[in-house]
């Protein structure tokens, strides 16, 4: 009984072990840094709406669309 507890238990740890077999991370292509953060004249909050666009980010797709069209390869933030 303990020796096939233990063999299901070095099973179960060895398994997450695994790398699988997808992509490690995201598109490099498609990832867009978001647009640089201002101070408004005004600090009071508006009012939220549901389902309304990003105030800073209207598009997002619309902007990896355009970069990635223009032939200009993304720079990473750092």
């Amino acid at each position: 009984m303990r020796l096939a507890l233990a063999a299901g238990l070095t099973a179960l740890i060895l398994a997450g072990c695994g790398r699988g077999d997808g992509p490690a991370g995201p598109d490099p292509a498609l990832v867009v840094p978001q647009q640089p953060l201002d101070i408004p004249a005004r600090l009071d909050l508006p009012q939220p709406t549901p389902g309304a666009a990003n105030r800073a980010d209207p598009d997002p797709a619309e902007v990896a669309l355009r970069r990635r069209s223009a032939g200009t390869a993304l720079q990473p933030p750092f």
